[in-house]
């Protein structure tokens, strides 16, 4: 793959999974962090070794699991809207609920290589958030053009748009700035091992991206070195 394709995708990704996990703090949740170094060609697409949301404690294993079911759901639905020729399509409780419950849980094969088993990472991860985000009433918007799954590694869904349950949209086109401003502050506040904030420890955002409750946005780090 070229160098300005592989950049323009993996931001993409990068800016997904940051207007998820910054979505997942406004209702309270908790992310810990694994320390790792920062790309030089492209944005970083954050990754949480384990979270926590209702006082319940989510670890790799759980986040996986819930995850092969979320997509799965997924490939159901992409399946479904493409057979009616459809582009892009929006997911919410409802429509994953009506997905047969029965669907066995297809978790991708064991990775061969480190590059591939980070993938699978951030994918679960970021399938993991937007499940725990449609359980509370979130929406997504996804184009479909550009999916295309694979047997080798777990898909990784990149969202054009998350809507809360208060009608408030945020979207990767309109918000890329404030959502690479998160990135690099998450990213600098790991980097510097600080290991609780608050969202006085970041800078300032538009008030669309403001969390209702402070004292619950949290960010902890814990040191991990790949091998």
């Amino acid at each position: 793959m070229e160098e300005p394709r592989l950049f323009q995708s993996r931001c993409k990704k990068a800016l997904s999974a940051a207007m998820l996990v910054h979505c997942f703090m406004n209702i309270g949740g908790r992310v810990t962090f694994s320390r790792a170094k920062q790309s030089n060609y492209a944005l970083k697409v954050l990754i949480g070794k384990q979270v926590v949301i209702n006082d319940v404690t989510y670890t790799q294993e759980d986040m996986c699991a819930a995850a092969c079911t979320f997509a799965n759901k997924m490939k159901a639905l992409i399946r479904e809207a493409r057979s009616n020729k459809r582009k892009e399509i929006r997911v919410d409780k409802q429509c994953l609920k009506a997905i047969n419950t029965e669907l066995p849980n297809e978790i991708p094969k064991t990775p061969k290589s480190t590059i591939t088993l980070c993938r699978n990472r951030e994918a679960a991860f970021s399938n993991f958030i937007a499940y725990i985000l449609v359980q509370h009433g979130f929406a997504f918007n996804i184009t479909l053009t550009t999916i295309k799954e694979s047997t080798s590694v777990m898909h990784f869904y990149v969202w054009d748009a998350i809507t809360d349950n208060n009608g408030i949209t945020l979207s990767t086109l309109d918000n890329t700035e404030p959502l690479i401003n998160f990135i690099r502050n998450v990213t600098s506040l790991i980097s510097h091992k600080k290991s609780i904030l608050s969202i006085n420890d970041i800078s300032k955002t538009p008030s669309a991206f403001s969390p209702a409750d402070i004292s619950l946005y949290q960010v902890t780090w814990t040191e991990e070195h790949k091998k």
